[in-house]
């Protein structure tokens, strides 16, 4: 099939200068901020060829179609974010945070890991929150995602031999995240996922556990007594002289809480197996 007037001359030109030069040409066009202008608009014209359509228009199209599809990715990771900062407000977060941040990786399943660091940047009073909330967000985006199929049996600890038992350290999980919050974000996340219209919330310290098991993405408020040893059974300190410091310190008025609380990390798969050395 012979090529149209118009395309042949493009083809020459392109093969004139270099695919890898014309590619790159194009690529920094694409990618310059919304609205820009052009470096050299007769370059425009000499390389963009098509009825109807100036080259700059043509070229824009590809550009507007760019942002958007970057847009969209965060905001797929980010949508209790959108719902606290509003649709406007949130694109130009977005935006900003392209132009700072341009896609490193054919992939973009990574590209909103840095998002809640920069939100924290933001010249905004609620940048703090966002950015808390952005963290509690993309928790729940690597947890999803984390190779974390299987998840410690509890009979696995009863079948525990006494003899080895000074010696049991737990194995974390692949899929789990310990967050350390001003804002409650845990729970303006929850109200959002059951479709209230959550207002940003006071500070309030919270430490926040995210974690999956099977199909199942766990959020929760963690008790400030147990704070410290989840820190140590995740950091691999032996299972015994954890609880047995946690234990003395909480008192014997605690300790069913203690074992309550225990059994929940179990069950939500904070943990995925046992070691002992």
């Amino acid at each position: 099939m012979s090529q149209a007037p118009s395309a042949r001359r493009a083809a020459q030109r392109t093969g004139a200068k270099g695919l890898g030069a014309a590619q790159r040409w194009l690529f920094e066009r694409v990618t310059s901020p919304l609205g820009s202008s052009p470096t050299h608009p007769s370059d425009d014209a000499r390389w963009v060829i098509g009825a109807g359509q100036t080259s700059s228009d043509r070229i824009a199209i590809y550009q507007r179609a760019y942002f958007a599809r970057l847009v969209e990715c965060l905001r797929d990771d980010y949508p209790a974010l959108e719902h606290a900062a509003g649709a406007a407000d949130f694109e130009a977060l977005c935006l900003a945070f392209i132009q700072a941040h341009p896609p490193e990786h054919v992939s973009l399943n990574v590209y909103g890991a840095p998002f809640a660091g920069f939100c924290a940047t933001r010249p905004s009073p609620h940048a703090v929150f966002w950015s808390e909330l952005a963290r509690l967000e993309w928790a729940v985006v690597e947890c999803i995602h984390a190779d974390a199929e299987g998840g410690l049996d509890p009979q696995a600890l009863a079948n525990v031999d006494e003899r080895h038992w000074p010696r049991v350290r737990l194995v974390p999980s692949p899929a789990a995240r310990v967050l350390v919050s001003s804002h409650p974000v845990d729970a303006y996340y929850r109200a959002f996922l059951e479709g209230d219209r959550p207002e940003p919330p006071m500070p309030e310290p919270r430490v926040i556990v995210v974690c999956r098991r099977r199909d199942d993405v766990w959020r929760f408020a963690l008790d400030a007594r147990w704070a410290g040893l989840l820190r140590s059974l995740l950091d691999g300190e032996r299972l015994e002289s954890a609880l047995g410091a946690a234990a003395e310190t909480a008192g014997d008025s605690s300790a069913a809480e203690l074992q309550a609380a225990f059994s929940q990390w179990v069950a939500c798969g904070l943990f995925s197996g046992i070691r002992s050395d």
